[in-house]
This record gives C-alpha cells, structure tokens and sequence, in this order.
C-alpha cells in the first residue's frame, strides 16, 4: 500500500496538537509519506506522537488491536510475572481471541474481561497496557480507538521506566508495518 501523506491539513482535521504540528513544521516532515513521517517522529524521540498517527491511520478495529496487544506482549516479555496480575494476561488473551475471531462475542467477552479487573491490580505501565488492550477489543464503542492509542501509550512507558528505546522503535516500527500492509 502506498502511504498516505501527511499533510498540515491531514494533522488539523484529525485535532492533532498545534505544538506538535509547529514541531513537525520546524523539522520538515510535513508532505512526507507517513511512513518517513513517523521515522522523523522517531529520530526526534517522538513517540507518543508516532502512536496517534499510527492509530489515526489504522483502518481497523482488528489492526488497532494487533498493534496494543503486538505492544503488550512486547512489555509483558521483559516485565517480570511479580510486577504484573494474572489479570493482565487475561486481558491480553481476550484481546487475542478477538484477534483471531473479531466478533460480537469475542468483544463481549473481551468487555466482560475488563469488567472484572480489579482496578487496584492495574498499578503499572504494563498492566495498564494489557488493560487497555482488552479495552480495544471490547464491544465498548467509544473505547475502541482510545483502548488502543492508550495501550500503545502504556507500553510505550514502560519501555520508558526500564531505559529501553530499542523497545519503544520496535513497538512503533510494528504499527508502522501494519499501516503498509
């Protein structure tokens, strides 16, 4: 697929922040294919914002899902199993099933996952990610987009806690390897 442009007016019609958009403006990156976009973002440390973007232009429920849980099992892998619940792995599985079954019931029990998480077990970046994943996944509407860019985000800062960018490229370079697909 051809990456999609992008494009001041790309930035402002999807409410992207204006400090960003000067950012991106001093820099050069504006008119760049997306893909040499969120290189650029990359290179300036920009991470979080690589993840809007990636997650703006996702043209799926089910890629947005494949990119939070391809981040949580990321996280999760170098976490040790004693800084996070059982509960996150359950939301990851959910997260999981709906990935190789995206339906209403996959979703439900996604949502179902989520609904029963203590929320005093969700007190680290890695668990909020697996939280978040099973969010995506969930039948809850306006959570869907959100659950994702959220467990992106999350991963994305435990990579941060632990001093791994080599972690926080790879999480990102995924997404952008979905949008190319």
């Amino acid at each position: 697929m051809k990456p999609k442009k992008i494009t001041l007016k790309f930035l402002e019609r999807n409410d992207a922040r204006q400090e960003d958009i000067d950012e991106v403006t001093e820099w050069g990156l504006l008119g760049l294919p997306a893909d040499r976009f969120v290189k650029g973002l990359i290179e300036h440390d920009k991470f979080y914002y690589a993840n809007w973007l990636i997650i703006t232009l996702l043209s799926s429920k089910k890629q947005e899902v494949v990119y939070a849980a391809h981040a949580t099992e990321l996280i999760l892998a170098v976490y040790s199993p004693g800084e996070y619940t059982d509960e996150s792995e359950k939301a990851l599985r959910a997260a999981k099933a709906y990935i190789r079954n995206p339906s209403k019931r996959t979703a439900a029990a996604a949502a179902a996952v989520v609904d029963a998480i203590p929320f005093d077990s969700i007190y680290n970046p890695a668990a909020c990610a697996a939280y978040n994943t099973a969010y995506a996944a969930s039948s809850k509407p306006y959570y869907n987009t959100r659950g994702a860019y959220a467990a992106v985000c999350y991963a994305i800062d435990a990579a941060e806690r632990i001093g791994n960018n080599i972690l926080k490229v790879r999480i990102i370079k995924y997404g952008l390897d979905l949008l190319l697909k």
